[in-house]
């Protein structure tokens, strides 16, 4: 498995990043969604403090890791606004906000749609937490990975698009899943995922 958090101050000139960021509003399904990305993601003026999560692991992990490796690497983040030995060091794990990329499965066929609308994952938590939830009438989500409907519930937008050179699920679509969420969600996306998997979370 691997996970990591890019700074996208520190690495806004990187090809790597540049690529990632374009890739994603090529792919915003709706105008709001692209001016999304541009005003919180891409200006540089904003008051935002924001890094891109980078996820991945082999299918056959265990899902009881979920717990552990978000535990883990978000923990890093916190002592390192503390252990880092100079100033501007530490400023650079002073996230605000998170970008998250990850897959899910859309059982409509799946048109990539904004999903900025809270009440569309209020309304449908107790599915979530089977894991799947409803994304608009007759739409169901299968999450690939446990971890990513406590974000989802959590962040404040997302939205979807159809993943290219896959194959998909009779009957479903996969889609990739951008999410937008705070410092302060992702604790308590955290706090479910501990809830669910086991007490790996530090206390306050």
């Amino acid at each position: 498995a691997v996970v990591s958090v890019m700074n996208f101050k520190k690495h806004e000139h990187k090809q790597f990043l540049v690529d990632v960021v374009n890739f994603v509003c090529a792919n915003a399904p709706t105008e709001k969604d692209r001016e999304r990305m541009k005003m919180v993601v891409l200006d540089g003026k904003t008051k935002h403090r924001h890094g891109l999560v980078v996820s991945e692991r082999v299918v056959n992990t265990p899902l009881e890791l979920s717990s552990p490796l978000q535990q883990a690497i978000f923990d890093e983040i916190d002592w390192a606004t503390e252990d880092e030995p100079t100033e501007e060091k530490r400023d650079e794990y002073k996230f605000t906000h998170f970008l998250m990329l990850t897959r899910v499965y859309h059982s409509d066929g799946g048109k990539g749609k904004g999903k900025g609308d809270k009440t569309n994952k209020n309304k449908n938590k107790s599915k979530k937490e089977k894991g799947q939830g409803q994304d608009g009438a007759g739409d169901t989500v299968v999450y690939v990975r446990p971890e990513d409907q406590f974000f989802h519930t959590e962040c404040e937008w997302s939205f979807t698009f159809p993943a290219k050179h896959v194959h998909d699920i009779e009957g479903l679509q996969q889609q990739r899943l951008v999410m937008w969420i705070s410092k302060q969600a992702v604790r308590k996306a955290r706090q479910s995922l501990d809830s669910l998997f086991g007490k790996y979370l530090p206390a306050c």
